[in-house]
């Protein structure tokens, strides 16, 4: 809720695990993006 009124140090005091999963969530994100464009290429050979 802080977050959505602008009030980013609130929301940091009251998440601060988001430092951490973030970045995961990131990575995941990039992996997948990765694996459907090897995929979408393979397909189009």
């Amino acid at each position: 809720m802080a977050a959505a009124q602008f009030d980013f140090a609130g929301a940091w005091r009251a998440n601060p695990l988001v430092v951490v999963v973030l970045p995961m969530l990131a990575a995941v994100a990039l992996r997948f993006a990765l694996r459907v464009l090897r995929d979408w290429r393979a397909e189009r050979r």
